[in-house]
């Protein structure tokens, strides 16, 4: 992602990161095109100009076209004609074979949709570009706004191009796993809109309430630990009382995040499925992912009452990059848990991205870059 800008989003996220990689770069074919207009006010224009330099790193990344257009009116015409007669104007995936999307937002109706173009059909099939729409564009449009709703539906966008350039199958089992866990919450059978009843978000919220922090609290082993993890994310709730989480993610979390229900179901697509591994050492845990190279490790800590999750751990010791061939990799001296597990990390060759700390045995395939060849880049830190 754009940089300066995923130092700004990732700090109201739960899996944020300490810093950022910056790519120096020529990309002649992702420079100025204009991939995120606001024709109708709905955004910052600050904001406009951080996602477009976003949607600039996911084409130079991937080759994919992905952009956003939001308009005060169709001018009469119906969404999908509007929508496919702007994307041919725009010449939305020209340039890269077709591979192209759009997302079209009219504020006057506050309708959406999105326009897939023929060589990605096969990456978003239709219930998947359906769920984006109901579930994230619209329950979050709702809650947070134009831009926070079109940001979340773009990040879990360039997740699924990423799991696409490994050539792998978009797993509709976690929109699966969340429809069940949120049923479930609401009481078996039921089928009411998103996002989640009222009441259930003021429990979440209250730190009296004993039966949900006993559910989402310490737990006997790392893996029930995760396992509540991958519920609480699924109910897309945040976790300001949750003693799942230790004392210090919590006020930290408390103070610097709003929650998303829309930022929950993209972590959880990153983690939900994937295989992985658990690494016990005295009180301190991590865990790392044998079956994704997107996602980096999780680290928990036992105390008196059981195993919690470490969320600042995972703060410091990660370091999220966009446009190198790998999307992570682990910062040392940060926090203890690095020192613990030292002797895990390995170092890949990031070829021309310099040396990437990585888990021994985890899943460390690299992405193939489309905007260079590779070993052709260089980069640098920014603080």
């Amino acid at each position: 992602m754009s940089q300066r800008f995923a130092r700004i989003v990732l700090a109201l996220t739960v899996t944020a990161v300490a810093t950022a990689i910056v790519i120096n770069r020529q990309r002649s074919e992702s420079v100025g095109a204009n991939r995120y207009v606001d024709e109708a006010g709905m955004v910052a224009p600050g904001w406009v100009g951080r996602m477009n330099r976003y949607l600039d790193d996911v084409m130079y990344e991937s080759g994919v076209d992905v952009r956003v257009l939001l308009v005060s009116s169709t001018r009469g015409q119906p969404l999908p004609a509007f929508a496919l007669a702007r994307m041919r104007a725009q010449g939305v995936g020209r340039d890269v074979g077709g591979r192209g999307l759009l997302i079209v937002v009219d504020d006057s109706t506050k309708q959406a949709r999105i326009e897939v173009g023929p060589h990605l059909e096969g990456i978003f099939p239709d219930g998947f570009v359906g769920y984006l729409l109901r579930e994230q564009l619209g329950s979050v449009f709702d809650s947070a706004g134009p831009a926070r709703a079109t940001w979340t539906t773009l990040v879990l966008i360039h997740e699924r191009i990423r799991q696409a350039v490994l050539a792998g199958e978009f797993d509709s089992r976690v929109i699966t796993y969340m429809k069940d866990v949120r049923s479930l919450a609401r009481g078996g059978g039921a089928s009411i809109s998103l996002p989640l009843p009222r009441g259930l978000h003021h429990l979440m919220d209250a730190p009296t309430d004993s039966a949900l922090a006993a559910y989402f609290g310490p737990q006997p082993s790392v893996e029930d630990a995760y396992q509540r993890h991958l519920e609480f994310l699924a109910l897309g709730l945040w976790p300001r009382w949750v003693p799942l989480f230790l004392p210090s993610a919590r006020e930290w979390m408390q103070v610097t995040q709003p929650g998303s229900r829309g930022w929950n179901d993209y972590v959880l697509m990153v983690r939900y499925g994937y295989s992985y591994k658990i690494v016990e050492r005295g009180d301190y845990a991590m865990l790392y992912y044998t079956g994704t190279p997107f996602q980096s490790p999780l680290f928990f800590r036992r105390g008196a009452d059981g195993w919690q999750m470490d969320v600042i751990a995972e703060v410091r010791n990660s370091q999220e990059t966009i446009g190198t061939y790998y999307t992570w990799r682990i910062l040392m001296d940060r926090d203890r848990s690095s020192a613990v597990f030292a002797d895990l990390f390995d170092q890949i060759d990031g070829t021309g991205f310099g040396q990437f700390l990585r888990v021994r045995g985890g899943d460390n395939r690299p992405l193939c870059i489309h905007g260079a060849p590779r070993g052709s880049m260089e980069y640098k830190l920014h603080p």
